[in-house]
């Protein structure tokens, strides 16, 4: 098996998801979360996954430019809005927002609707149904 460095392979991503029409910066934050999935050893949401997010983004069936926002907000929780947009940075956004929260530590739970990619076959999704 040939191996990379992580940072070729963050470069390789990013220029792959550029030419599909991303922004530089978000192209360069999911190359970074892309490869670090995989030295983490989550191979389901690094490389591998590159052929099919260029597969679905070229017939415009992920927004390459998303809106992303927080919906709701209460105290324990949060409903991000990902407008359709790549995964990595919904769920960046979500993560940067529970950290962001003010006052003493506690249990924050965002959650993404509608969820970054469809669940797998014979799954069913429930992110966000718990805040309408």
């Amino acid at each position: 098996m040939r191996r990379f460095p992580a940072a070729a392979l963050e470069a390789f991503i990013a220029r792959a998801r550029v030419a599909v029409g991303l922004p530089e910066a978000d192209a360069r934050e999911g190359g970074r979360l892309m490869t670090r999935a995989d030295l983490r050893g989550a191979d389901g949401h690094g490389i591998f996954r590159l052929p099919q997010y260029i597969r679905r983004i070229r017939p415009g069936g992920m927004n390459v430019r998303p809106a992303i926002r927080a919906v709701r907000e209460t105290d324990a929780a949060a409903l991000v809005d990902g407008d359709n947009g790549m995964g990595h940075l919904v769920m960046g956004f979500a993560t940067r927002l529970a950290m962001d929260r003010e006052g003493p530590p506690r249990a924050f739970a965002p959650a993404a609707r509608p969820p970054p990619k469809p669940p797998p076959r014979g799954c069913s999704s429930v992110a966000g149904s718990a805040m309408p």
